[in-house]
């Protein structure tokens, strides 16, 4: 199991225990294309699976809501 499979499962084990440059990298590996918004707001849009999030970002940190929120969006894609 390579590197990006094992961030990716502690991931979908539990999803607030990463930091946001893991959910950032996790996001990269399955597809999502990342684009720097406006202030804080970083957009992740993926076009195979027509989904979008956005996500604010201080200090490198996000809150866990917005992890879970995307937990919840993207576990329907690799199941």
């Amino acid at each position: 199991m390579n590197q990006e499979n094992k961030l990716l499962q502690k991931f979908l084990e539990n999803p607030i225990s990463i930091k946001y440059s893991e959910l950032k990298k996790n996001l990269i590996s399955i597809g999502f294309i990342k684009r720097q918004g406006k202030g804080s707001h970083i957009h992740f849009k993926s076009c195979i699976h027509n989904l979008r999030f956005s996500i604010p970002v201080h200090n490198n940190k996000c809150k866990n809501i917005y992890k879970i929120n995307v937990y919840k969006k993207i576990k329907n894609i690799l199941n």
